[in-house]
């Protein structure tokens, strides 16, 4: 089976979705809650932007005095969204995912309403379990990898993931590979007190 020629609508997944006045703290409760990466914001079912875990981790850094209480989906940065259709296909979509280094792709309706999403992982899946089983590791993994040490600051850990525009810091005690940190853990499940009071 050619996955490359499959349709989109073979991958599109339903989104997990805020409207422009969701709460910062109700869009991280989403995020956390269904275990996913990223919320689309929607204007009357058309989506208009994207909030990730690393958005998030960012502007509660950011708040400074202001009550993070008072945030909202639309005071976060809009970034230029990248859409296909349903009938477009998996090889148009790595494609347009490759050219733009972005992990996902919001499908349309012929409306301009939101159809669903296609992720990096979904269309990796798909390659996985109904394409060729012959691609070896080595063809795909990355040999330079950003490390941290157990002891370097969690900051300086946070700074690395923003300068090198990645999602994950492999952890390394000894040349050894220890653990992994991610936008989400700069997420926690409980927001302190004096962080939510003022951050």
């Amino acid at each position: 089976m050619n996955v490359r020629n499959l349709p989109l609508s073979e991958f599109v997944t339903k989104p997990v979705t805020v409207g422009l006045n969701t709460s910062l703290m109700k869009a991280r409760e989403s995020i956390l809650k269904y275990k996913v990466k990223r919320v689309i914001v929607v204007d009357k079912k058309k989506p208009v932007g994207i909030i990730t875990e690393k958005d998030l981790a960012k502007k509660i850094y950011e708040l400074g005095t202001k009550p993070i209480t008072s945030v909202k989906a639309k005071d976060f940065k809009p970034r230029k969204l990248f859409t296909l259709t349903k009938e477009d296909t998996a090889k148009d979509c790595a494609k347009l995912m490759k050219k733009h280094r972005i992990s996902l792709v919001i499908i349309l309706n012929k409306d301009k309403t939101m159809k669903g999403i296609v992720t990096k992982t979904s269309l990796a899946t798909a390659f996985l379990t109904k394409g060729s089983d012959s691609i070896k590791v080595s063809k795909i993994m990355r040999s330079k990898v950003v490390t941290a040490a157990p002891s370097d600051p969690i900051l300086h850990v946070e700074s690395l993931l923003l300068k090198y525009g990645i999602s994950r810091i492999i952890i390394k005690r000894n040349q050894k590979p220890v653990g992994v940190i991610t936008f989400r853990d700069f997420v926690p499940a409980k927001i302190p007190q004096w962080i939510a009071e003022s951050a």
